[in-house]
């Protein structure tokens, strides 16, 4: 198997990460609906994916060293596939939150062993089109939703569909394994190696208490928190958002989530094209205000579906260069040496404001109506640019000494 193959199966299951994990968020009204569960629940069954995916980070890394990458990915797509057979056959709430914690397993293990082979293996150009492979998958999630309601009348149909996809690139890539071993040695021996992990990554030499020593390092992650808190909660509510304020139908939401997903995958593929043509702060403060324009809009309360499309492009646009382009602002900050043990922290802050967030949005769906959840969010967003700012003004002061 050559190294190309390989890569353009990893990307296609990180697209299968996206799908995976929007499939549900995209008609989540129509299934709660469906299921006798509150609308606000998808906060909760949100955090336990988010809480599994982290706990599931810390074991992923053995699994990769052990087995190797198509190993490890392969295992993630099991999950992902059987989370979405629960999904299928689901009657109450339990069985959808049982189906959210196997997908954040599957999410961890995806996530971790196709990032961890391709950033050993490539340039900073394929790893940013790897995460625009996950916004793919998003976009295609609500497209499948759409198709089953519209076109099959019965939104279970699209959760087959994902899990019929999923189980053939299982097979693709068992098959793939099997042809790369019978030829192996005519595989390149870096190929071999990427597989492994080096003796520098096995070990860590500096603690969380030493890491926030470091200048700027905690409020930089403090700053990954609500960065990805404002990022998981667009992703898990926005057509949510559209459909139970505008009261628009659910496919009408399926699609505004699309055109989200989709403006949020193609910002992306050209900021990796063109990212060293601006500053990477300057990137990243465009996103933020952006986002909060977008945010704002929402609170007017028109139902033309133009100027919702409108709306769900600009926050595409906004949320895109975000996380992306925080991750390669910590190596303006603090240097080649620190940023991957920095990362890691940052990672688990990331997640932990993923799922944080998450269970607050429920908190004020339950108590105050899904009519008030944007000003949660515009918060968030609000927090973000000011921490953000902060740290720019201490980075550019710092610079100056």
């Amino acid at each position: 198997m050559s190294m190309y193959n390989f890569l353009f199966v990893v990307f296609v299951s990180y697209v299968l990460y996206g799908l995976s994990g929007n499939l549900l968020n995209s008609v989540w009204p129509k299934v709660a609906g469906d299921i006798g569960a509150a609308v606000a629940l998808l906060g909760v069954v949100s955090t336990l994916c988010n809480i599994t995916s982290g706990i599931a980070c810390a074991f992923v890394y053995k699994i990769r060293r052990k087995y190797g990458t198509n190993v490890t990915i392969s295992i993630g797509l099991v999950f992902m596939a059987l989370c979405l057979i629960l999904y299928y056959v689901a009657q109450n709430i339990y069985i959808i939150g049982i189906g959210f914690i196997i997908l954040g397993i599957g999410n961890a293990i995806v996530d971790v062993g196709a990032n961890s082979y391709v950033i050993k293996a490539y340039d900073a150009k394929k790893v940013s089109l790897l995460h625009a492979c996950w916004g793919v998958g998003s976009s295609i999630g609500p497209m499948i939703m759409a198709f089953s309601i519209s076109s099959l009348n019965n939104y279970r149909a699209g959760f087959a569909i994902g899990a019929i996809i999923i189980i053939a690139v299982f097979i693709l890539m068992r098959f793939m394994k099997r042809k790369w071993m019978a030829n192996k040695d005519k595989v390149a021996k870096e190929i071999v190696e990427l597989h492994s992990v080096s003796e520098e990554e096995k070990t860590s030499s500096k603690k969380f208490t030493d890491i926030i020593k470091i200048d700027l390092a905690l409020i930089v992650m403090i700053c990954f928190f609500f960065g990805n808190a404002l990022n998981g909660l667009m992703n898990t509510w926005i057509a949510t958002i559209f459909v139970e304020q505008r009261h628009i139908s659910v496919i009408e939401g399926a699609n505004l989530a699309t055109v989200f997903f989709a403006t949020l995958t193609i910002t992306r593929v050209i900021l990796g094209f063109v990212a060293s043509s601006f500053k990477t702060k300057s990137v990243v403060l465009f996103g933020i205000i952006l986002s909060i324009v977008g945010i704002g809009t929402m609170f007017i309360k028109s139902t033309n579906i133009h100027f919702l499309y409108l709306n769900a492009a600009i926050l595409g646009i906004g949320i895109s260069p975000i996380i992306p382009f925080l991750n390669h602002y910590l190596k303006d900050l603090f240097g080649e040496n620190n940023v991957g043990e920095i990362l890691s922290f940052c990672s688990i802050f990331s997640l932990t404001g993923i799922g944080i967030s998450s269970f607050c949005a429920t908190l004020v769906v339950r108590f105050f109506g899904i009519d008030v959840i944007q000003v949660y969010i515009i918060t968030i967003a609000i927090i973000l640019l000011l921490i953000f700012s902060y740290i720019v003004y201490r980075a550019n002061r710092k610079a100056k000494v």
